[in-house]
């Protein structure tokens, strides 16, 4: 039978309600239940006693919060937010594909679609895609983000993952000049934060963009390998990445900027707490 069941005593007893709904997704925030359901949202505000149903056009397949922020993946759609718990909502920039699952953390928000992963760092304002590494682009009906990846378990090709670092990695523009470039990181000395930019040039005839495998990674004094900020194929571009040095202890840090195995820069930062 279809519906939502809760216990009141781990499991001996259930109670049934939204009979005959299909439930595809359920979140807690203290007294608040949202479930997400093949007629829209509902939500309880009293364990479960009472419901009331919004966005009620939509098949709602996935939800999750982020402050005050509750996001909604739908069916072909995309993703809806809402600010006031449920009731109202808006759909988001990311809005013509199914939205299977959708999680969060401090500072992301990602949304595992029938077009693969899309990550979002200001609450859904705007959305980039997420999918270097995937062969093919897979229709993503799972995600799970842990304090060094994000998983991705897909339709029929398994279970990827990603560092959670390289989540940071942004295009900021397809301009660009005819050389590989790795800037100076800012600031310098940094605690804990620092942004490190990088240009990577078009073919030599400027007619078409190339796609390089680029790596880009941290190294301490001694030259042991910190972290990996980017690994994967990227088209030309200005791009920029966050290393967040919160986990590692103050010293020296060299940065090493590496496009199709050949060594482009190193250059030196300081971190200091």
């Amino acid at each position: 039978m279809y519906g939502l069941y809760i216990s009141s005593d781990n499991g001996t007893n259930w109670n049934h309600y939204l009979t005959n709904i299909n439930v595809n997704a359920i979140i807690v925030n203290g007294t608040n239940i949202f479930t997400g359901t093949g007629s829209g949202v509902y939500i309880s505000t009293d364990y479960g006693s009472n419901w009331n149903q919004t966005l009620s056009n939509q098949i709602v397949f996935s939800l999750s919060l982020k402050g005050n922020n509750l996001f909604a993946g739908t069916l072909t759609h995309g993703v809806y937010i809402s600010s006031n718990n449920g009731s109202s909502w808006t759909q988001s920039s990311l809005n013509n594909v199914n939205v299977g699952s959708i999680i969060s953390n401090n500072d992301y928000v990602l949304a595992g679609t029938s077009s693969g992963v899309y990550i979002s760092s200001d609450n859904g304002l705007t959305w980039n895609e997420f999918n270097s590494g995937f062969f093919p682009v897979s229709n993503i009906k799972s995600l799970l983000i842990t304090s060094e990846y994000i998983f991705a378990g897909t339709q029929y090709y398994s279970v990827w993952r990603r560092q959670v670092t390289e989540a940071g990695i942004k295009k900021i523009t397809s301009n660009f000049h005819d050389i590989f470039s790795l800037s100076q990181n800012y600031p310098n000395p940094f605690n804990p934060a620092t942004t490190i930019n990088y240009e990577l040039p078009p073919a030599k005839d400027g007619m078409f963009q190339i796609t390089n495998y680029v790596k880009l990674v941290v190294y301490d004094v001694l030259g042991k390998e910190a972290a990996v900020l980017v690994n994967e194929k990227q088209t030309a571009g200005k791009y920029r990445v966050t290393w967040d040095g919160s986990a590692y202890s103050s010293g020296i840090y060299f940065y090493k900027l590496v496009v199709d195995g050949n060594i482009i820069d190193t250059k030196k930062m300081v971190l200091i707490k």
